[in-house]
């Protein structure tokens, strides 16, 4: 199975495990007023070093172990811009998954072994902000 494969597997089943928990008691309601909706669950900022999912948070967060010492993300929508992610991070889609990813003005904004890879509107990426990401999804960063 590809890793791609593996991922949007993952992916589903993290969609379906919130659909079977989704109650409306309200929970998911963050105190610091920026995170997204269900941000709740959240253990560690977008973009922080993590090994597994549970590292980065509850349903519908990840740990992107292909990216260099893992990289917490969150599922979003890109059809909703950046509002199904947390303060500082902005929904970015490769054309098959969206996921939120941390913000930045410039490549010492990112942690060591990633570059701030510029706003793009293409079809295979599209992100409203400028994005930490690995050197080789970007080929220039925004420095």
């Amino acid at each position: 199975m590809s890793r791609e494969v593996a991922r949007l597997v993952a992916i589903a089943a993290a969609t379906l495990a919130a659909a079977a928990c989704s109650s409306s008691s309200g929970a998911g309601t963050s105190t610091d007023g920026g995170m997204a909706e269900g941000a709740s669950s959240q253990k560690l900022p977008i973009g922080s070093p993590c090994k597994m999912d549970s590292d980065c948070g509850g349903t519908g967060f990840m740990c992107m172990t292909d990216h260099p010492g893992g990289y917490c993300v969150e599922m979003c929508d890109i059809t909703k811009h950046d509002a199904d992610c947390p303060s500082g991070s902005a929904c970015q889609s490769d054309g098959m998954t969206m996921e939120c990813h941390k913000e930045c003005a410039k490549t010492s904004d990112c942690r060591s072994g990633y570059v701030c890879a510029p706003a793009s509107m293409t079809p295979t990426n599209t992100v409203s902000h400028a994005i930490c990401d690995m050197p080789s999804v970007s080929d220039s960063g925004a420095d």
